[in-house]
């Protein structure tokens, strides 16, 4: 756990202690933190499916549980304009419910 804003001792106690629970500090200047969201990488790396997908439900891959996206697929109808065309038609493509862990880790 980190964070520059708890009482690490009060943390420490409620993990049994200074014995059970060691206190490790890492002093530095920050970093700075950038957000990307799927599209910027899509543009980023000019990524595009192997194969087509559509909104069927009947991909393989990662999916996330059952249950957890109950809400309509916002990729379907990804219009940000400040991405060129093949971003936008390749986000359209991808389901939100499957998750295309080899684009977000490269």
């Amino acid at each position: 756990v980190m964070s520059a804003t708890f009482d690490v001792h009060r943390l420490q106690a409620h993990f049994g202690g200074e014995a059970q629970c060691a206190i490790i500090e890492a002093s530095g200047r920050p970093h700075s933190v950038r957000e990307y969201f799927l599209e910027d990488i899509v543009t980023e790396l000019s990524w595009r499916p192997a194969v087509p997908s559509s909104h069927d439900g009947k991909r393989s891959g990662p999916r996330l549980p059952a249950g957890a996206w109950d809400e309509e697929d916002l990729n379907a109808s990804f219009s940000d304009q400040r991405h060129p065309p093949a971003t936008l038609e390749t986000v359209r493509q991808l389901d939100e419910r499957t998750i295309p862990l080899h684009v977000v880790a490269a």
